[in-house]
């Protein structure tokens, strides 16, 4: 689990483009953090680590 503070208007529009795209404001989140590593040449689905802390 991940907490972040977000602006209160960036938190309204996050809600609206999920009521919009029929989903949840983490899964938006998830999308651009995926969208952003894989931008940036990370794959974490090839890692073999399931980031865990140990």
């Amino acid at each position: 689990m991940i907490s972040i503070k977000v602006d209160p208007k960036m938190k309204k529009a996050l809600l609206t483009l999920a009521a919009k795209e029929f989903s949840s404001v983490s899964g938006i989140l998830k999308k651009a953090a995926e969208k952003y590593m894989l931008e940036h040449g990370i794959d974490w689905r090839e890692d073999g680590d399931d980031g865990a802390k140990k």
